[in-house]
Parts: structure tokens; C-alpha cells; sequence
């Protein structure tokens, strides 16, 4: 008897001590194949300030090659479009405008007494643009767009008075155009979604003042110009420093103040230009591309190829609000079906319907990675409410060990993207001999005007884009750089050229 019960109590221990080394065996490999996958994240999505710099250079050679000549429109090359402005926002300014905004799947229409000195008080309401609609023709889309500024100038100064001189619009399109004029542009390609038939290659100014003559309310479309132009003109309005213009918000771009001798390929219609003349640069840095741009080929092009524009705007798919989220998903989706970062998929039914959830795209939006970036709770409770809210699962499928990599993983895709918009912001300081003149000891008061969900609301993105900067410009030449929010600065930026136009104030 004694025997048999010693023989059972082996055979019990060696069964635990098999049962607990397997168990430890898989937690070993769950760990490793964890940490192998965010190794790989961090070496591909972060760059160091030597890898920066020298993307900084590809971006300065494609900028500057885009100022002397027409470059190919593929989505894979900066266009540097000219904007037509000839004479900068000074405050002087005035008059009752109307300006429309169209940037995304919501527009923005306004109204703005512009008087010298006094302060600005817009009247702006913003509208949703059915799915129907910006997919679908060019016609309906002008027309939505004329009808609801119509309604809204009515409300303002009420039916059109006969003999009346007709409303003067600016009007901020933000998509790639080409100019012509400052009151005309064609459309050069949709991004962001839209893909409107019987636009592209056609004046949108003229699109949208039919529209108006449709909708019963004639207007003058004085000026046309993008978010970027209007967030820098806008903000210029108030600060004669302002010498850039960026957006991050559901798409990314920005604008520049250039000597307009430097934009060779550009004749304005009425001769040259005196010496010294500034003008505004449209960069369209959407479609910047580079072999050296830190993209991970697993996750950046399963993501690229959902676009409705695979391959192109490759920049703009690694910094902008539209892409933060889906590619926060793509890289949790690897981590939960291979590496077991929310339990076991073969194993648990829950942990499965997890990676099927994170499957969908989505699923995972650009709040989201703000939410669990800014969350410094002590225990991640709030990465734990995300997650808890976009997967349906608690502490037992989401513990501090796997919230703290949702985090990481969350901070990986914003740090790329901060990271990428300080190298271009450098770039362009250099290129404007900003950056010399900072090294020699006389660096100009400077003022970046930005725009946008992703910097307006995301705290943790502006400290980190605003550090990384630093690190580029050097510590002192930083000191004299201004880094401002000008909220809703598209809309009024539109509404401001459009009094300088209306009054002759451009060349």
C-alpha cells in the first residue's frame, strides 16, 4: 500500500510539474512572440534624429524640384502649387464676406464683418455631407453645397435685394488643384474618400457658381484656395510672423510663404512680378514620398490597399487622423491573432471573436489611439474603458500587461506621425534659409499656424511634435519659433482673401 501511494504521488507531481511547464513554456513563447512583434513596430514606425534628418533631405530635393517644373501627378510627388496670393493678409482687410470650406466629409460655411483693427467674430455653421452624396456625382455635390450656403445667407441678409451687388464668397477647397487664377482652379484628384464623377480636370469655382445661380442666390466667388492657405492667411490677418500653414486633422497638408522669384515654373497672367514679391506655396506634402519613410510593409500596405488610392499620398496615410486609428488596428490585430495579446484564439472562443471584431476596419478610430496615448492612469483603466467599448472584453481578456502594449502600440503610430510632421516643418524652414539665419545667430520670430482634429484635440501629439522640432532646429533656434492652434482658420482665411480680392488687393 505504502508502495502504491508513493508511486501515485509521483505520478500526481510529475503530472503538475508537466502540466505547470507547459503552461510556463507557452507563457514564455506568448512573451516572446509579444515582444518580437513590437521590436519589430519600433524598428520600422520610429526613427532616430539621423534617419529624420536625412529623410529631411529627400523632402527638401522634391520640394525645390517641385517649384521649377510641372511634376507628375501620381500621388507619389509634392505638386508645390501656386495660390494666385500676391499680396499677404496685413490687417487692413474689410468687409461682410461668406466663405464655404470643403475638406472632408463635413463643411463649413460662415460669415465674417471683417473691419481694420477691429476683432473678428464669425458666424459659422457646419454640415454633414451624406455618404450618397460625396460619392456620388459632381453635380449633387455642388448642389448640396450651393443650397446650404444659400439658406445660410439668407438667414443673414435675406432674399436678394434687385440691383444689389451679389454676395462676395471665398471659397476653401481642399483638395489638389490647379490653379489658374486666384478665382479659378480644376480639380487634379479626390483624396479623402471623395470620389465625385464629372470634377476632376474641371473649375470648381465655376462648378460651384452655377450651383449658386441654380439655388437662386448669385454670389462672386472671389478667391479659392485650401485649408492650408486659409489657416495661414487667417492667422497672418493677426500676426505678421506667420509663415506656415499645416493641417492634421482627417487629411494632412500644408502651405509656405515663398519669394516668388524662387517658383520659376509659375508666370502670373500680368508679367512678372516685382522683385521681393511673397507669395503663398500650396505644397499639397500629402503625396511626399520616399524609400526612406518608416513604414511597416506587414501593416502601412494592408492599410494603403483599403484606399480608394493604393499606392499614392503615401505621407499623408502615415500622419493624418483618417489613417492613425486603421493603423492602430492592423498592428493589434497581429498582436491578438499571433501573439495571444487578448488570450488565446485557438482556445478561447472570446479571444477569437476579438480578432474577428478587429478584422473589420474602423473598428479602431483615431480617438481612440488619442485616448489610450493620453491615458496615465496607474493601471491604464482608461485603455482599459477603449477596449472595453470597441471589443467587448474586460480585465480577464485585457490585463495590465496587455493594456500597457495597446498603449505602446497606440503611442508608436502617433509618435510616426509627429515625428514626420517636425522633419517636413524643418525642411521647409531650412529650405527658406530660416534655419540658416538661426545658425548664424539671427533667426526672425516665426509662427506655425496649425489646424485640425488630430492637433486641436490631442494634447500628447502637440508636445511631442513641438519635442521633436526642437531636436531637429536645435534648442535655441526653437525659442524663436511659435507653434499656435488657429481653429476654424480655413473657413476664415477664405473669407479674408476674398475682401482683399474683392478690393483689387491682389496682382
Amino acid at each position: 500500500m505504502g508502495k502504491t501511494l508513493t508511486w501515485i504521488t509521483i505520478g500526481v507531481g510529475s503530472a503538475a510539474l508537466l502540466y505547470g511547464g507547459s503552461k510556463l513554456l507557452r507563457y514564455v513563447v506568448r512573451e516572446w512572440s509579444r515582444e518580437a512583434l513590437m521590436q519589430e513596430y519600433r524598428k520600422a514606425m520610429v526613427s532616430s534624429i539621423d534617419q529624420l534628418k536625412e529623410l529631411q533631405i529627400d523632402f527638401i530635393k522634391q520640394l525645390e524640384d517641385g517649384l521649377t517644373r510641372e511634376v507628375e501627378t501620381d500621388g507619389r510627388h509634392m505638386l508645390m502649387l501656386p495660390t494666385y496670393i500676391t499680396r499677404l493678409p496685413d490687417g487692413c482687410e474689410a468687409g461682410d464676406v461668406y466663405a464655404i470650406d470643403l475638406g472632408g466629409t463635413n463643411f463649413r460655411v460662415m460669415r465674417v464683418a471683417l473691419g481694420k483693427g477691429q476683432p473678428v467674430h464669425p458666424d459659422m455653421r457646419e454640415v454633414p455631407i451624406p455618404r450618397a452624396v460625396y460619392k456620388g456625382t459632381g453635380t449633387a455635390l455642388f448642389d448640396f453645397l450651393a443650397t446650404t450656403l444659400a439658406a445660410f445667407i439668407a438667414q443673414h441678409s435675406g432674399p436678394p435685394a434687385e440691383g444689389a451687388p451679389p454676395p462676395v464668397v471665398g471659397f476653401c477647397f481642399s483638395f489638389p488643384t490647379a490653379q489658374s487664377a486666384l478665382d479659378r482652379g480644376t480639380l487634379v484628384d479626390w483624396t479623402k474618400e471623395f470620389e465625385c464623377s464629372g470634377v476632376k480636370g474641371e473649375d470648381v469655382v465655376r462648378l460651384l457658381s452655377d450651383a449658386l445661380v441654380r439655388a437662386g442666390r448669385p454670389c462672386r466667388v472671389a478667391a479659392l484656395l485650401n485649408d492650408t492657405v486659409g489657416v495661414l492667411t487667417a492667422h497672418r490677418y493677426h500676426d505678421p510672423a506667420a509663415c506656415v500653414g499645416v493641417i492634421i486633422g482627417t487629411g494632412t497638408n500644408a502651405c509656405y510663404v515663398e519669394d516668388a522669384g524662387r517658383m520659376t515654373k509659375w508666370t502670373p497672367a500680368g508679367g512678372a512680378l516685382p522683385k521681393g514679391t511673397q507669395t503663398v506655396v500650396n505644397i499639397e506634402w500629402g503625396a511626399f514620398w520616399s524609400d526612406r519613410l518608416p513604414r511597416h510593409p506587414g501593416v502601412d500596405d494592408a492599410v494603403d490597399a483599403r484606399t480608394p488610392h493604393a499606392g499614392r499620398y503615401m505621407f499623408e496615410k502615415l500622419l493624418s487622423g483618417m489613417f492613425l486609428g486603421e493603423v492602430a488596428r492592423g498592428m493589434l490585430l497581429r498582436l491578438a491573432a499571433n501573439a495571444e495579446l487578448f488570450g488565446d484564439p485557438g482556445r478561447d472562443p472570446n479571444a477569437a471573436r476579438v480578432v474577428v471584431t478587429l478584422v473589420a476596419p474602423g473598428v479602431w478610430q483615431s480617438s481612440h489611439v488619442t485616448r489610450c496615448v493620453e491615458d496615465d492612469s496607474r493601471l491604464l483603466e482608461g485603455v482599459g474603458d477603449v477596449v472595453r467599448e470597441v471589443l467587448g472584453i474586460g480585465a480577464d481578456l485585457a490585463p495590465y500587461s496587455s493594456r500597457r502594449l495597446v498603449k505602446e502600440v497606440c503611442e508608436i503610430v502617433a509618435l510616426r506621425s509627429a515625428q514626420l510632421t517636425a522633419m517636413a516643418l524643418s525642411a521647409l524652414l531650412t529650405h527658406t534659409g530660416w534655419a540658416a539665419a538661426a545658425a548664424a545667430g539671427a533667426p526672425a520670430p516665426t509662427t506655425i499656424a496649425f489646424d485640425g482634429g488630430v492637433y486641436e484635440h490631442f494634447g500628447a501629439y502637440r508636445a511631442t511634435l513641438a519635442d521633436w522640432l526642437r531636436r531637429l532646429v536645435g534648442p535655441e533656434a526653437f525659442s524663436h519659433i511659435k507653434l499656435v492652434l488657429a481653429a476654424d482658420g480655413s473657413c476664415l482665411g477664405a473669407a479674408v482673401v476674398a475682401a482683399a480680392a474683392a478690393r483689387g488687393g491682389q496682382a
